[in-house]
């Protein structure tokens, strides 16, 4: 399977070929947060900042202790891992049309990086492997010092978009209110850090609102240029 330790291998050999020597803004959504933070223990002298979005934690564990019996049928990990894997044996047409309806508002190059069988295949890898790569991640935690910025979804839209996809209100609430812990505890990674709110906006914080992550390179670079 894909693990993090592969995904920090593969940007470390995209690096050496791109000669990028100077310290760089390392940005991680969701599952590449994940792989952000295990860089960055590894390699925090190759980076200037570290910013999560809406980040998968190390401790995603805890997500799993929670009772939600109803979202549990549609939106447990085996579910996915099933679904991604069934999508990676589509060719592209048969993909378009099973994805057609969340695919509206979406520019051509959007479409085709939702329509590839490999995105599936690579996916349905790495869910199978994150649980383990959550647990080497704790294993190798240190604290950082270059500065971090947590970039956190809305905790009421996201209980809205959650109850109005399915979920019972009283496990969309249980299940935002450990998310919220979770991405409050990865301040901790850093002794310079900045919490973000993404308001109005919830896990896909990149479509949302991504003048916030917008704003938080340019205060990087300021602070950068003030020093």
């Amino acid at each position: 399977p894909r693990t993090i330790r592969q995904v920090t291998k593969e940007l470390h050999m995209l690096l050496n070929k791109l000669a990028i020597q100077e310290p760089f803004i390392l940005i991680g959504h969701s599952y590449g947060g994940l792989c952000a933070q295990h860089f960055a223990m590894l390699h925090e002298d190759k980076l200037q900042a570290l910013i999560l979005v809406d980040s998968t934690s190390m401790n995603l564990h805890r997500l799993d202790e929670l009772h939600l019996p109803i979202s549990d049928q549609t939106d447990s990990d085996d579910v996915w891992f099933q679904k991604y894997n069934m999508y990676s044996k589509m060719d592209v047409d048969t993909l378009y049309n099973e994805l057609k309806p969340i695919l509206t508002d979406q520019s051509k190059q959007q479409i085709e990086f939702s329509t590839s069988p490999s995105l599936y295949k690579a996916t349905a890898s790495e869910l199978s492997a994150w649980k383990n790569c959550a647990l080497s991640l704790k294993e190798l935690c240190k604290t950082l010092e270059i500065p971090l910025i947590v970039i956190g979804r809305d905790p009421q839209y996201s209980i809205t978009q959650l109850t109005n996809g399915g979920m019972p209100k009283e496990e969309a609430t249980q299940l935002e209110a450990m998310w919220q812990e979770l991405i409050h505890e990865q301040l901790h990674l850093s002794t310079n850090n900045q919490y973000i709110l993404a308001e109005h906006a919830s896990h896909g914080i990149e479509n949302d609102r991504p003048d916030i992550i917008i704003e938080a390179i340019h205060f990087l670079h300021i602070k950068k240029g003030s020093n």
